[in-house]
C-alpha cells in the first residue's frame, strides 16, 4: 500500500491513551500529509464509547461543549470537566475515559479498592440543575480508574448505602462485604445510555472481569479475589444482572437495576452516523489506528468500524501483540517497531508517526 496524493484518504483512528485524543491524532495525521502535498484529506475521530467519546459525538451531532466543576477523582479537589450538550438540550454526553478516567489518577493513587464513580453521578445531577430540560445522559464506558458495579455512581446521584446497623457507608470497593440495603434517592435521574466497547461478561469461564482487567486498574493479586468474592455477594444480594458487560469497572450493573437505562455498541453506534458513512465511502484508503492493537481489539473496539472493509487499511498503533490475524488488505505499522520503551514512546509518537507515515508515501 502506497500513500498517494491522487487518493482520497480517510484518517479516523481513536486515542492513543496518555498520548493524543482522537481528534489530536487524526489532526496531526491530516496536517502531516497536507504538508507532504496531500489535498484530498478528510477525517472523523472514533470512538467505541471509551476515549474521545465526546470528540467523536462532536463530529457526527449539533451541540456545543459546556464545562461543568465536580470532584476530581482521587483528589480532594474539583476540576472542570466537558459534556456534549445536543442543540435540543434534552440529551447530554459524559466520557468517563475523563470523568473517572485511569489517565486522571497518579500511579501512586491507582487503588480501585478505594476509589468509586462518585463523580459521575455528581456530574449527572449537575447537568440536571444547568439543563433541566435533559431527559436522557448518554455515557461513554471504558477507561476507568474504577471497579465498583456502578455503586458510586448511584452514591453520587443520591442513592444511601447501609451497612446491617442501618448506617450509611460510602459505597468503594473496600467497603462492599458491609454493604446490606440501598436507600433510593427521592430526585428522578435522567434516562442512561451506555455506550460500551467490548461486551465483557462479569463472569466467564476465562473468569470475570475482575481479573481480565483487575490489574490494569492497579489491583493486586491478592486484591482481585478480594474483590471477586465481594463483588459476586452484591451480585446475589441484589440480584444484579450478570449477564451485562464488565465495562467501565461494570458500571452500568447497579444503575440497570434500580434506573432507566439502555446499552449500546459504541463502535457500531458511531460509525453508523451519516457525517461517518459519507466520508467513508468517498475513501480510496483509510487511515486508522489505537494505542495497543491486540486480541480485544477485535471484539468490538473502534478498528472493526474497517474490518469488513475491502478498501486498503493502514492501521497505526503504538503497540501490537504478536500472531493477530489481519484481513489482507491491512497493513499495520507500530511504534514499538521504532522504540521499546513505552514511556519514551508516549514522549516521542508524533516524531514516530511521522517516520511510520513516511514508509508509506509515494
Amino acid at each position: 500500500m502506497l500513500l498517494s496524493p491522487e487518493k482520497n484518504i480517510f484518517i479516523s483512528p481513536t486515542a492513543f491513551k496518555e498520548s493524543l485524543s482522537a481528534r489530536g491524532l487524526s489532526e496531526f495525521i491530516q496536517s502531516y500529509l497536507f504538508n507532504r502535498g496531500f489535498r484530498n484529506l478528510s477525517y472523523f475521530p472514533g470512538s467505541d464509547g471509551g476515549n474521545s467519546f465526546l470528540e467523536a459525538l462532536s463530529a457526527g451531532y449539533e451541540g456545543k461543549f459546556v464545562k461543568i466543576q465536580i470532584p476530581l477523582i482521587a483528589a480532594r479537589t474539583t476540576v472542570d470537566e466537558n459534556i456534549f450538550l445536543f442543540n435540543d438540550e434534552k440529551t447530554a454526553a459524559i466520557e468517563t475515559a475523563s470523568v473517572i478516567g485511569l489517565e486522571r489518577v497518579p500511579l501512586a493513587k491507582r487503588h480501585p479498592l478505594q476509589l468509586n464513580s462518585k463523580p459521575l453521578g455528581i456530574a449527572i445531577r449537575k447537568i440536571q440543575s444547568l439543563f433541566p430540560s435533559v431527559s436522557k445522559v448518554w455515557i461513554g464506558l471504558g477507561g476507568t480508574a474504577t471497579i465498583d458495579l456502578g455503586a458510586g455512581l448511584l452514591e453520587g446521584l443520591g442513592f444511601q448505602f447501609l451497612d446491617e446497623s442501618g448506617k450509611q457507608i460510602s459505597a468503594i470497593p473496600s467497603n462492599f462485604d458491609q454493604i446490606s440495603s440501598v436507600v433510593p434517592s427521592s430526585e428522578p435521574v435522567p434516562e442512561l445510555h451506555f455506550y460500551y466497547d467490548v461486551k465483557v461478561p462479569i463472569r466467564s469461564e476465562s473468569g470475570s472481569f475482575i481479573r481480565v482487567y483487575g490489574p490494569q486498574k492497579g489491583l493486586e493479586p491478592k486484591e482481585v479475589t478480594v474483590l471477586e468474592k465481594s463483588s459476586a455477594r452484591l451480585i446475589n444480594l441484589f440480584g444484579l444482572n450478570s449477564l451485562l458487560t464488565g465495562a467501565g469497572g461494570a458500571l452500568a450493573l447497579f444503575p440497570e437495576k434500580v434506573l432507566k437505562t439502555k446499552f449500546l455498541p459504541g463502535t457500531k453506534e458511531i460509525s453508523a452516523l451519516h457525517s461517518f458513512k459519507t466520508q467513508f465511502e468517498k475513501a480510496d484508503i483509510i487511515i486508522t489506528g489505537e494505542g495497543r492493537l491486540d486480541s480485544q481489539s477485535f471484539q468490538g473496539k473502534w478498528v472493526t468500524a474497517f474490518l469488513d472493509s475491502e478498501k486498503p487499511v493502514l492501521c497505526l498503533c503504538g503497540q501490537v501483540e504478536s500472531g493477530l490475524k489481519l484481513p489482507q488488505n491491512w497493513i499495520v505499522a507500530s511504534i514499538s517497531e521504532l522504540e521499546s520503551d513505552p514511556e519514551k514512546s508516549k514522549q516521542q509518537v508524533k516524531s514516530h508517526l511521522r517516520t511510520l507515515l513516511d514508509r508509506y508515501i509515494v
